[in-house]
């Protein structure tokens, strides 16, 4: 049966009388035209069944439907019963109407008996119109069922593609509630923690043997931070002829998925190589706004290499289609980035919350702190510590005549003998703009006097040389600093040594800057 609904029918009336045939065809095509049911028919009639077979032929290469078959019962080369028998074989469906005088009536209902036979009429026929209706609601009929056969088979396609929808929905459900627990574990800053979790868990999620997780260094080289082997004995960093999936993943930069991953320079054993394989990048980046590369020319330029992370030996590829694959990457890549970027920037904050991001040295806040823990420590074990105060000269002319950018070099400069002439025990902080601080515990003021006079001394050897705008070497000088030192003992309070350190230190700048001043009394 054929699938569309708009394919021409045919009736086919079978006779060996040709003028029966011509009335009976006439009447018959005039009828079907005046019913309200538009459908498009066409009537052959055929003087006897050799020439029926002819024109069943053409309406087969043709494609269209034989809906009708009048045949009379009784002519020559075969009965109309024995026609209808062979019709019915190939076209179960085709409505079947037997022409029989009273002689016939036995086949008549041998054929009804047998579910051969739709109607018969008795010959000869005396209402014509009656008969022309009856082949005509025929017709009909079978278009009906015709068309319910139709609407049957696609209601059974839809069902049965609701049916593997569903199934297949099941299953990402699965997939989904996977991943949702093992982002749930995810949610630490603890670097070390994330890069275990997602060693340990990421291949449990895809049911894989392997993994590799290497992320860019400095010089955006691939460097491996975590592994699992098993069975693998490919080299590390990864080389771009490892196996196909890696080289597709770092030639798109987009995550590459196989349930077969082919040869492969680490296998150890061939059946490895029909076990599926997935590689992400992952692009560690902060940036709500970031889109990876997704073109070849965003990708030539982007000199970024993203981290990879390699799941191997997934085993029966079979059982795990590659569309779910691609699910689990979908869900699972941008978390895994993120979570590592996350992690990588607590790391970064918590460094910039201690280090000073321009001269490398401690905050202020650290200062504050370390200056706390020192003088609780003084007050109950009866010990000493000093405070020495910085303070860079001029530093502001330094800024209005050659920028600030000079400035900041002079700062970090004087911040690195800061570094070098103090003890490794002493703490060095910037303390304000133009100011740095010193901590050094167990010291007396003659101590603290020392390095003080070192990092004097240091800074009088650093040497500038100014850029003009033209950008050629201009202006050349030397820094200066004003240092001021005090003593722990006999303070009431580190805000009492803070002040008499900071009165030293404004009684250097008094005396005309360059110069280390101790407390009054020391």
């Amino acid at each position: 049966m054929a699938e569309h609904a708009d394919t021409r029918y045919w009736i086919g009336c079978v006779d060996d009388d040709q003028g029966f045939l011509e009335s009976v065809g006439r009447l018959v095509d005039r009828t079907i035209r005046e019913r309200p049911i538009d459908i498009p028919c066409e009537v052959e009639l055929a003087i006897g069944a050799a020439q029926f077979n002819e024109a069943l032929a053409e309406m087969n290469a043709e494609g269209s439907e034989l809906a009708v078959l009048i045949a009379d019962q009784v002519m020559p080369e075969c009965s109309g019963l024995e026609l209808i028998e062979q019709v019915r074989e190939k076209r179960p469906g085709t409505s079947c109407v037997l022409l029989t005088g009273y002689a016939g009536m036995e086949s008549a209902r041998y054929a009804i008996n047998h579910r051969l036979l739709d109607r018969y009429v008795s010959k000869p026929i005396e209402n014509e119109l009656d008969f022309a209706e009856v082949v005509t609601s025929e017709l009909e009929r079978f278009h009906l069922r015709r068309v319910e056969g139709i609407q049957a088979a696609q209601i059974r396609r839809q069902t049965t593609a609701l049916q593997l929808a569903n199934e297949h929905l099941e299953q990402l459900k699965h997939v989904a509630e996977r991943v949702a627990y093992f982002s749930r574990d995810l949610r630490t800053l603890d670097l070390e923690e994330v890069l275990d979790l997602i060693c340990n868990k990421a291949p449990e999620l895809f049911g894989a043997k392997s993994c590799f997780l290497f992320v860019p260094d400095r010089d955006n080289q691939l460097t491996l931070w975590r592994e699992r082997r098993v069975n693998c004995a490919a080299p590390v960093p990864p080389g771009i002829d490892v196996n196909r999936v890696l080289r597709e993943a770092m030639a798109t930069r987009r995550p590459a998925v196989a349930t077969e991953r082919g040869w492969c320079l680490g296998s150890v054993a061939e059946i490895a190589d029909s076990q599926g394989c997935v590689v992400m990048p992952l692009w560690l980046t902060r940036d709500e706004n970031f889109e990876p590369p997704s073109t070849p020319e965003q990708m030539m330029n982007t000199d970024t290499m993203p981290a990879l992370l390699c799941l191997c030996g997934i085993e029966n590829p079979g059982k795990v289609s590659r569309q779910v694959l691609e699910y689990k990457v979908l869900l699972i890549n941008d978390i895994l980035g993120a979570n590592i970027a996350n992690a990588l920037a607590h790391i970064e904050t918590d460094r910039l919350a201690h280090q000073d991001s321009l001269t490398s040295v401690r905050t202020r806040r650290v200062f504050d702190s370390l200056l706390t823990s020192e003088w609780l420590r003084f007050k109950r074990y009866d010990s000493t510590f000093a405070v020495i105060l910085v303070d860079v000269d001029h530093l502001k002319e330094v800024n209005d005549t050659h920028g600030h950018a000079a400035g900041d070099e002079v700062l970090c400069r004087i911040a690195e003998v800061l570094d070098r002439e103090s003890r490794r025990c002493d703490t060095v902080a910037r303390y304000g703009g133009d100011e740095f601080a010193v901590i050094c515990p167990e010291t007396d003021i003659a101590g603290a006097r020392v390095v003080a006079d070192r990092i004097h001394a240091g800074v009088a050897q650093v040497e500038f040389s100014f850029a003009t705008e033209g950008g050629g070497d201009g202006e050349r000088g030397r820094p200066s600093v004003s240092i001021g030192v005090a003593c722990a003992n006999g303070k009431s309070s580190d805000a009492e040594l803070l002040e008499a350190a900071d009165r030293a230190l404004y009684e250097s700048k008094q005396a005309g800057r360059n110069r280390v001043s101790t407390e009054r009394g020391a």
